[in-house]
């Protein structure tokens, strides 16, 4: 599955975790496609190594726990994380994404970085 550009799970009623075997493999995937499933957890840290990625469609799942390593997807122009219980997201996180285009972040914490002091 090496050579798999387009994954596209969207509404497969999935549940669980996702397996962190696996992502290593998906080298060329442009594009990860997952919403409106039962997932829950973490995102399994290979995803940052799928660097070709333009496309990553998160939403309406459970995951949780840090987007950090999403950064480092330097081909990313879509992402969408609505409506997911990721920790507390910091607009800095996104800030080495240059070609972002498309964020989309309905129904999500954001934590104020620099908040004005007294």
């Amino acid at each position: 599955m090496s050579s798999l550009n387009v994954l596209s799970m969207w509404r497969c009623v999935l549940q669980g975790r996702l397996p962190d075997k696996g992502w290593c493999e998906l080298r060329n995937l442009q594009e990860l496609e997952l919403d409106y499933n039962d997932y829950e957890g973490m995102l399994p840290l290979c995803l940052a190594n799928m660097t070709p990625v333009q496309l990553l469609s998160l939403s309406s799942n459970h995951f949780n726990g840090s987007i950090s390593h999403i950064s480092s997807l330097p081909s990313l122009k879509y992402l969408d994380l609505s409506n997911g219980h990721f920790t507390p997201i910091l607009f800095s996180s996104f800030s080495n994404l240059s070609r972002l285009k498309i964020l989309i972040i309905d129904n999500m914490v954001i934590d104020e970085e620099n908040k004005s002091q007294p």
